[in-house]
């Protein structure tokens, strides 16, 4: 059984941007709350840090996911939604590897997609086991694999 699941460095990273994000909304929003003489900036960087927070917080939120592979059996389990997702191996319409070389050390994308239309992308800084998911697609399903 392999599971892929996102990385704890990539949460915590993300969680410590996002306390830190609301931290500073909420310092604000109490400390200018009752000032008359607010500038019409603060209430801009109020909105502007409101909307970071959120569209990261649910970027987050939809993005959590479980991938696990189990006798030619690919499982996506999302962790606060109620869409799962269940598909055989024979099911898989095609898959490819998207890399984009970076300073550091590349990105890597895996992008499964199914005969039923449903996509599912593991990447190597998000997730974990992703070097065991492709070498397990390169072995299994082989065939499949776009070459781009």
């Amino acid at each position: 059984m392999l599971i892929s699941k996102p990385d704890i460095k990539t949460l915590s990273a993300l969680a410590a941007f996002l306390f830190l994000n609301f931290s500073i909304l909420f310092y604000l929003l109490f400390t200018q709350i009752g000032n008359k003489q607010t500038p019409i900036y603060i209430y801009l960087l109020l909105l502007l840090l409101l909307v970071i927070g959120l569209v990261v917080l649910i970027k987050v939120v939809r993005g959590y996911k479980t991938l696990t592979i189990d006798k030619q059996k690919i499982k996506v389990k999302y962790a606060l939604s109620y869409k799962n997702f269940e598909g055989k191996l024979n099911e898989l319409d095609s898959w490819e590897e998207i890399i984009i070389q970076t300073k550091k050390k590349p990105f890597k994308e895996l992008k499964l997609k199914f005969r039923k239309g449903n996509i599912v992308k593991i990447t190597n800084q998000e997730n974990t086991n992703y070097k065991k998911v492709y070498q397990y697609m390169e072995r299994n399903a082989l065939k499949k694999k776009v070459v781009s």
